[in-house]
């Protein structure tokens, strides 16, 4: 709120540390060293970019030489089977070894992320406080009002196209969204903080 009426960016950045069980359990399912780009596609309600689109922005992080990966939780179980189908990795928050860590796991994972894709969502609120690269693909609700507090965050909004359905936002705008936050991310080694 602080920032909202100040009308910028406030030259601070809140960081949570990970939690050591939460980092141990995410480099198990996604291996340190290997460049990936996390899709948090959210519930298939209101704030649903569409399948297809998902799947087509994942292709195209994997030619762009990032891993995608699916993050799912509770809420998305219905998107499984067609992630599956199309052969992309998924992490499943429900299946962590110790339930006590779930929210956590996305956490750590978005740590050593080169960015993450989120339909709006907490997870966005999470990827910030490592001051990790967030896309936010907004719909029904003002994604600059309730955005992320960190600097790090971008944002394609379907106001942007007439409408307020995630679903309107068109593929290519996210793609080069995508590239623009590739480009000027440099790729963090998170055991030194040190550009890779």
């Amino acid at each position: 709120m602080a920032e909202i009426v100040a009308g910028r960016l406030l030259p601070f950045e809140t960081v949570v540390p990970i939690m050591p069980e939460a980092a141990h359990e995410a480099a198990r399912l996604v291996p340190i060293g290997s460049p990936f780009i996390g899709l948090s596609p959210g519930p298939s309600v209101n704030k649903f970019w569409g399948k297809d689109k998902w799947l087509s922005l994942a292709a195209y992080a994997a030619r762009g030489g990032n891993v995608p990966v699916f993050l799912i939780g509770p809420q998305e179980q219905d998107q499984r089977e067609w992630i599956d189908r199309a052969g992309f990795q998924i992490v499943d928050a429900t299946a962590v070894r110790d339930p006590l860590i779930l929210p956590w796991i996305f956490h750590a994972l978005a740590d050593r992320a080169v960015c993450i894709v989120a339909a709006e969502s907490g997870l966005g609120h999470w990827v910030a406080t490592r001051s990790s690269a967030i896309l936010t693909l907004a719909g029904p609700t003002n994604a600059r009002l309730w955005r992320p507090i960190t600097p790090h965050h971008w944002v394609v909004e379907a106001q942007e196209f007439g409408s307020s359905k995630t679903e309107d936002i068109p593929l290519e705008v996210a793609i080069a969204r995508l590239d623009e936050i590739v480009r000027q991310r440099p790729r963090l080694n998170r055991d030194t903080g040190k550009a890779a």
